[in-house]
């Protein structure tokens, strides 16, 4: 997958408990222009109700591609929705994790 300067990407899925998110990441290019710098949105299912943001991934500093950018995106989203369910569900259901 090649992705342009100003890129997006999305990623749903339901997790353990039963909870369904959306993970919306995207890339954008910083001034000095050999790097991109990542945002990831998480929304509630199906309401689309945004429940975490994050513009700082890695404080702030760019990956040298935007698919590095977007997957840093997706880890935290990921890392974001995992913390959730765990603090939500009961301690079994994150026993192996």
């Amino acid at each position: 997958m090649v992705l342009g300067s100003n890129s997006s990407a999305n990623a749903d899925g339901v997790d353990r408990a039963g909870f369904g998110f959306a993970i919306e990441m995207s890339s954008v290019p910083l001034a000095c222009g050999n790097c991109h710098v990542a945002k990831v949105v998480v929304r509630r299912l199906p309401s689309r109700q945004e429940t975490f943001s994050d513009s700082l991934i890695n404080g702030g500093r760019g990956w040298p591609t935007s698919q590095e950018a977007l997957a840093a995106g997706l880890a935290r989203g990921r890392r974001y929705v995992w913390e959730l369910a765990c603090v939500a569900a009961p301690p079994t259901a994150c026993a192996d994790e």
